[in-house]
């Protein structure tokens, strides 16, 4: 009788383990399978790609928003003095077209506002430890601001001729767009001046 017992206990007690065996291997299998469902979700997302110019930052900051020091090259110094850009108030929806000179403080007519041009970068490239110009022409062309209220920096950053998207200048009122550069040395303004001032000097001369 007592044997009976024992046969029906362990019977029971081995059915109990198997079905709590068969319960955690479905609930595995369930993890498992949304895992793997997550990570399918994952990897079919196709990724946003857009061709950039080589050593351009990418979309979201200059490449992590790390510091870096800028480094202009003699030849650009030397070449561009000044930037054109469109100031834009989004306010009050108006627009406003200035030249500023490169490495200085410009006010903007009827605010209280004001731009410093701090670099120009005709052909952007980013490196690990600085920023600097891959040749003196402008194919990348950028320029870092700074934007002034009274006297107090307001908003800086990068403003890209091309892809705006990767600017790192952000401000809620006011936008800064940078003009189309010359391309062409024939039509430099400072090349320009340069003829002129050659071409008086020659008219001097002869008149002499």
């Amino acid at each position: 009788m007592r044997r009976g017992l024992m046969k029906s206990s362990l019977v029971l007690c081995l059915g109990f383990l198997i079905a709590i065996s068969s319960a955690c291997g479905k609930k595995e299998e369930k993890k498992e399978a949304g895992k793997a469902e997550q990570k399918h979700e994952m990897t079919a997302m196709p990724p946003v790609t857009q061709e950039l110019p080589p050593g351009h930052p990418t979309m979201g900051g200059q490449n992590g928003g790390a510091k870096r020091e800028v480094r202009v090259p003699p030849d650009v110094k030397e070449r561009w003095k000044t930037v054109s850009i469109k100031f834009i108030d989004k306010e009050k929806k108006k627009e406003k077209a200035l030249t500023l000179d490169v490495g200085k403080e410009t006010s903007i007519p009827d605010t209280k506002l004001a731009i410093k041009v701090e670099a120009f970068l005709p052909n952007y490239t980013i490196f690990d430890e600085y920023i600097t110009s891959k040749n003196n022409e402008p194919e990348n062309a950028a320029v870092l601001v700074e934007l002034l209220e009274g006297g107090k920096g307001v908003s800086k950053g990068w403003v890209f001729e091309r892809l705006s998207d990767f600017n790192s200048y952000k401000n809620d009122k006011y936008d800064i767009v940078l003009m189309p550069m010359l391309r062409d040395k024939r039509l430099d303004v400072n090349f320009l001046q340069d003829i002129i001032g050659q071409a008086s000097s020659l008219t001097v001369k002869q008149d002499a």
